[in-house]
């Protein structure tokens, strides 16, 4: 739910952490200018400046701390001399309509009434980066300690008040609880103070520890998300063209099979086929060549001896040849029987002789 709710980070910083910061303001490190996606300079303020400004000199966050801390008497034994807070607003916040100046003064002034109401002594709102809505504040927590005998100094502590506003809101000082504390009072601040009704309380944190990364781990977690997506979605579509290759190999198959099978009954039609039309030649053939028995047949039906193939042209197609063979055969035998009727008739008289039979074959009467 970060788009409708807010957070707060808090880290201790050295003396090179403060320079460093101070650097990565002013883009002289590589990080900062990694993070660079716009050419627009940052909105910032330093203690001793009426208002923040984008010429620069509101970076000068090393100078502002030494007169922030001069005459302050730091915790014994602590190396931290300054905290750095990051305050991320809602994403879903209205930049337009809010004011990036206005973003930058309300994290000042919740960050300085949380701790002490001395305690910020520079701020930075960067607008170069992808995302506009984190504010970078730093404090030094100043508070007055009296002494026994009544006279007055000025410390320093980074913990103090984050432990009396645990107590406060939650009876306990327990680091967790701090952490607790800090993130409804943001929450808080937003809602009542800066007028955003609409925000919501953050998600409790799962585990101790801190869960924020930096940009740049953040870029690398996303670059690896998005890699292994991408591997998934591969792996997946290689499965696809896969199992697709697999199918049309398959269905290749088959249709050589099919078709070897309807080449195989091509070829041995065509083999019947030149087989039946071989046939039909020798039975027309055999016809041509015994015109003398036709006759003998015609005038003395009894009395004449028919081979094989001469039986089969009188009496019909035998088993098993094709219809269509046999029906191309009738009109061949039909047409030399019509020469053949012209050759017997031409050697009878009128009329055929009592008991006679013609042929019974194609083209009989």
């Amino acid at each position: 739910m970060m788009g409708k709710s807010g957070a707060v980070r808090l880290r201790g910083l050295r003396r090179e952490g403060l320079i460093g910061a101070e650097r990565h303001g002013k883009r002289f490190d590589e990080t900062g200018r990694a993070r660079q996606v716009r050419d627009a300079p940052a909105l910032a303020w330093v203690l001793g400046m009426e208002q923040a400004t984008t010429d620069g000199n509101g970076l000068e966050i090393c100078r502002a701390w030494e007169r922030h801390a001069d005459g302050v008497q730091m915790s014994r034994g602590t190396r931290r001399i300054a905290g750095h807070a990051l305050l991320q607003w809602p994403t879903e916040l209205n930049l337009a309509r809010h004011g990036e100046g206005k973003m930058l003064l309300d994290s000042m002034m919740f960050i300085n009434e949380y701790f002490g109401r001395r305690a910020v002594f520079a701020a930075r709102l960067d607008r170069d980066e992808a995302g506009r809505h984190s504010v970078d504040v730093f404090y030094l927590p100043k508070y007055t300690f009296k002494y026994k005998d009544g006279s007055t100094t000025m410390k320093a502590s980074l913990t103090r008040f984050l432990k009396a506003r645990a107590i406060e809101r939650l009876g306990s000082a327990a680091p967790r609880d701090q952490g607790r504390a800090l993130q409804q009072a943001w929450h808080e601040h937003l809602r009542d103070s800066v007028g955003l009704d609409w925000v919501v309380p953050p998600t409790p944190k799962p585990r101790r520890g801190p869960d924020r990364l930096e940009p740049e781990a953040y870029k690398v977690r996303q670059d690896r998300a998005r890699l292994e997506a991408d591997r998934r979605a591969l792996d997946a579509r290689e499965k696809e063209v896969t199992a697709t290759v697999e199918r049309m190999a398959a269905s290749a198959e088959r249709n050589r099979a099919r078709v070897e099978r309807r080449e195989k009954a091509a070829m041995e039609v065509a083999r019947k086929a030149f087989e039946t039309e071989d046939r039909a030649r020798d039975l027309i053939a055999a016809g041509r060549a015994w015109p003398e028995k036709a006759v003998a047949l015609w005038t003395q039906p009894h009395g004449v001896t028919l081979s094989e193939e001469e039986r089969e042209i009188l009496d019909g197609p035998a088993t098993g040849w094709p219809e269509s063979c046999w029906t191309r055969l009738r009109h061949m035998a039909a047409r030399e029987w019509g020469s053949l009727r012209k050759m017997v008739a031409a050697r009878l008289p009128v009329e055929p002789p009592p008991g006679g039979r013609g042929p019974t074959g194609p083209g009989g009467t």
